[in-house]
């Protein structure tokens, strides 16, 4: 019992060093100021909130998310398919709205089934030449790291704090077992040493 106290000791020592390390990347919020030393404390990702933002959206912009892809699933066959459905839907309930009443209903409709097939095929023919024109202005005014840079900064600390522990929560108590487990092994290092010099 006695040889196993002090690997239980230094298994506590490192792993609640390490919640303590990960707690300090989030806490405290605000800055706190120790009167005697002068130091001021404040947690990693409060601190660095910006700097963290203008980097994320650098790396999303520049590695993962870029506005070229952004461009190339706006380009998609699906997205053509919705907009043409709802220009269309959108101009026949313009036209029910303004046709005067006393045109029978019936002629309505055939008058809509025979605009719906030509206003699609003008829409599906204009829609290349649009998109060629707006492309350049689009992706000019486009910016995936301002977004998400605003986004993180718009994030409270809580919030912030909550985002990184779910995404992370696995790899995090990781950390925190490992520094137990670390802790262990140099506390039978040190048993170890101690019986080899003693």
């Amino acid at each position: 019992m006695r040889y196993l106290f002090l690997p239980l000791v230094a298994a506590f020592v490192g792993w609640i060093t390490n919640v303590i390390a990960i707690h300090l990347l989030f806490r405290p919020y605000n800055p706190i100021r120790i009167p005697l030393i002068g130091l001021k404390i404040q947690g990693v990702l409060p601190k660095r909130k910006k700097a963290i933002a203008k980097a994320l959206g650098e790396v999303i912009e520049g590695e993962l998310l870029s506005k070229s892809d952004i461009w190339a699933k706006l380009e998609r066959k699906e997205v053509e398919d919705i907009l043409v459905h709802r220009v269309i839907s959108l101009l026949e309930r313009r036209v029910y709205s303004v046709y005067p009443s006393w045109i029978p209903e019936k002629w309505i409709n055939q008058i809509s089934y025979f605009l719906r097939g030509w206003i699609e095929k003008e829409i599906r023919k204009a829609i290349p030449e649009i998109r060629k024109e707006i492309k350049g202005e689009i992706l000019n005014k486009l910016s995936v790291k301002e977004l998400v840079e605003n986004k993180v900064n718009s994030l409270d600390l809580r919030g912030l704090e909550a985002v990184v522990k779910r995404v992370a929560s696995r790899e995090l108590r990781f950390v925190e077992i490992a520094g137990g487990a670390l802790g262990f092994f140099v506390g039978l290092l040190q048993i170890l040493l101690l019986k080899i010099l003693g």
